[in-house]
């Protein structure tokens, strides 16, 4: 089945629009946000200030991530993403992924993402991006991490407790030190974790009680914990 990924302008918010729609009936409360057309079309309306990817199959848009360069200083809760804005670099907000029920399982959002990282790149030196996740949502964690994304903290919305993953540059400057697991339920404990700037990389799965854990590594940067 051939899919191809390609850049999602203003001309795509109906198709955008549509989909969202037509995930947003079925998922559980929190796990999208609310978006108007109007919203859609302010993101995709600029191509300076979009890196928003789409998915389509026989002209049929089956999944997309929109994503925007963030104007104001957002995730200061995190200590790596406070190290980026810090150093003035631009970051860039993941607005919303979704993906057609009928093609889960095939792997769509690390390949979003890739192709989110690529238009990034051709906007800006560095490449930095964050977005929120449901701590509920964990098919879209896990996909998430798997392409490459780190877990960096915890956010409230008007829905849910999100997390916020970053992925980007750092990768290439970062360390890690020692590692831990923490029940994903455990909201305290996971706050402080990454308040003391540990990252999430993976999800698994205990055997028997099928408890949730997010598996963290803490953060260097020549050779010093993020703080």
């Amino acid at each position: 089945m051939e899919i191809q990924f390609q850049a999602l302008t203003a001309s795509d918010a109906e198709c955008v629009f549509d989909l969202y729609r037509q995930v947003a009936a079925t998922s559980p409360h929190g796990f999208l946000s609310e978006k108007s057309m109007d919203e859609i079309r302010a993101i995709l309306d600029c191509a300076r200030y979009s890196a928003s990817v789409g998915a389509w199959h026989d002209s049929r848009l089956v999944a997309y991530a929109l994503c925007a360069l963030e104007t104001n200083e957002v995730f200061l809760q995190c200590p790596l993403i406070r190290l980026v804005q810090g150093r003035g670099e631009l970051l860039w907000s993941g607005k919303g992924t979704v993906v057609d029920p009928q093609f889960e399982g095939r792997l769509l959002m690390p390949r979003l993402l890739a192709r989110r990282y690529e238009l990034i790149r051709e906007h800006s030196a560095t490449c930095h991006s964050a977005g929120m996740i449901a701590v509920d949502n964990i098919p879209s964690l896990v996909g998430a991490l798997r392409a490459g994304s780190w877990a960096v903290g915890l956010e409230e919305d008007q829905y849910c407790c999100n997390f916020v993953c970053y992925g980007g540059a750092l990768a290439q400057l970062v360390n890690f030190g020692e590692q831990c697991a923490v029940a994903i339920e455990d909201i305290d404990g996971l706050s402080a974790k990454f308040a003391s700037g540990w990252v999430g990389t993976s999800v698994t799965f205990e055997r028997g009680s099928g408890r949730r854990q997010l598996n963290l590594r803490q953060a260097l940067i020549a050779g010093e914990p993020l703080r």
